[in-house]
C-alpha cells in the first residue's frame, strides 16, 4: 500500500504455463537467438480484485517505490547468490531488477507483448520488420548505428528477436556505461525515427535475411506447421516477412 492509500496488484501468475512455442523465433540480422521454456520467477498469491488503483499520475509516482499489497516472493535456487527486486513504474511497466556482485557486465532487456501473431494479414512480417527498424536511430540519438556503437564501444553488444507473442530487445555493456546504455535503450521505444530512407533499405534487409534462411531445417519445419493451421488462424501467417508481404504489389516491382 502506498502513502496515497491505493493498492497496486499484479495479474495472477500461472504456476503451470503452457510450453513456450519454439516455432516463430526470428533471426536478427546480427545474430541468431533461441530460448527454451522459461521458468516462472514470481510466485504470486491471488490478488484483491477490488483493490483501488491509482487514479492520477501524481498518485502513481508516489506508489512506484512501494511494494504491492500482495506479498511478491521471487523464487530462486538455493545456489543462486543474486539478489532480485520487482517493481512497477508509473507507466505500468513491470520491472525485475537483478544484482550479481560477481558479474563484470551489466545488462537489460525489454519484452513487448506483441509478436508475429499480431501481424496484419496484408503486411505479414511487420512485427519482425519493426524490430529491425527500432535499431536505426531515435529522436535523441538519430545516428542509425548510434545505439549499437555505444554498446560495442563499451565492451558489450545488443540484439533482439521476434516470437509468436512477444518481441524482445536486450543489451550488455561494461557496468560503468549502464546509465548511458539505458538512456540509448529507452529512446528506441520513446522516439524511434522510422525514417522513410531507412524503411526502404531495411525492407530489403529483411527480405535478404529470409532468403538466407530458406534452407534452415528448423525454419522449414516451422513453416510446415504453419501450413497445417486452420485457414484464417494467425499461426498460418508468414512471420519472417519479405518484399512481397511487406510491400504488397510494390514488392513485385
Amino acid at each position: 500500500t502506498c502513502p496515497t492509500g491505493h493498492h497496486l496488484s499484479l495479474p495472477r501468475w500461472d504456476p503451470h504455463p503452457a510450453p513456450f512455442p519454439q516455432h516463430g523465433k526470428q533471426r536478427h540480422s546480427r545474430h541468431r537467438r533461441r530460448r527454451g521454456h522459461p521458468t516462472p520467477l514470481f510466485s504470486v498469491p491471488p490478488d484483491n480484485p477490488t483493490a483501488e488503483q491509482p487514479t492520477t499520475e501524481a498518485d502513481a509516482e508516489q506508489c512506484v517505490t512501494y511494494t504491492y499489497n500482495v506479498p511478491l516472493a521471487i523464487r530462486k535456487a538455493d545456489t543462486d547468490h543474486r539478489e532480485y527486486r520487482h517493481l512497477q513504474l508509473p507507466n505500468g511497466l513491470q520491472v525485475l531488477l537483478g544484482s550479481d556482485r560477481l558479474a563484470d557486465t551489466a545488462a537489460a532487456a525489454m519484452s513487448l507483448n506483441v509478436g508475429s501473431l499480431d501481424d496484419p494479414w496484408d503486411r505479414q512480417g511487420l512485427t519482425h520488420f519493426l524490430e529491425h527498424m527500432l535499431f536505426l536511430g531515435s529522436e535523441k540519438y538519430p545516428g542509425e548505428d548510434e545505439y549499437e556503437a555505444f554498446c560495442t564501444s563499451h565492451g558489450g553488444n545488443c540484439n533482439a528477436y521476434t516470437a509468436l507473442r512477444e518481441t524482445a530487445y536486450h543489451f550488455s555493456v561494461d557496468p560503468m556505461a549502464l546509465d548511458g546504455a539505458l538512456d540509448h535503450f529507452a529512446q528506441l521505444f520513446r522516439g524511434p525515427l522510422i525514417s522513410p530512407m531507412a524503411v526502404g533499405r531495411e525492407v530489403h534487409a529483411v527480405d535478404a535475411e529470409h532468403r538466407d534462411s530458406v534452407l534452415d531445417d528448423d525454419l522449414r519445419l516451422h513453416q510446415i506447421l504453419r501450413a497445417q493451421a486452420t485457414p484464417g488462424h494467425p499461426l498460418g501467417k508468414f512471420s519472417n516477412g519479405d518484399l512481397t508481404t511487406l510491400l504488397g504489389d510494390l514488392g513485385d516491382s
